[in-house]
């Protein structure tokens, strides 16, 4: 997905297993290997991690559906491929 900069993203992540209770976003930023978690959503219960609180905003509950809001994007620093992934919760 490419959008310009000044314009908002929201991307849906959804799965059909019924044991995963958890869906996690991550970023990677363009032309680098690392992967850092943004948040995750968890039963009812949604995390964004601290450094990411003012730029984005997860929603869902991780039993089927979740979504990742980003603020404005102000360029090409702001390039990254944002990834989700579900798991079965396990703490």
């Amino acid at each position: 997905m490419f959008r310009a900069p000044g314009k908002e993203v929201l991307i849906k992540c959804n799965h059909s297993n019924s044991e995963f209770r958890m869906i996690q976003w991550y970023k990677q930023p363009a032309r680098s290997s690392e992967m850092t978690l943004i948040g995750y959503a968890r039963y009812d219960s949604v995390t964004v991690e601290d450094p990411f609180k003012e730029t984005y905003n997860v929603t869902g509950d991780g039993r089927s559906l979740s979504s990742l809001h980003t603020r404005a994007a102000s360029g090409a620093e702001d390039s990254v491929v944002y990834f989700c992934a579900a798991s079965d919760a396990r703490c």
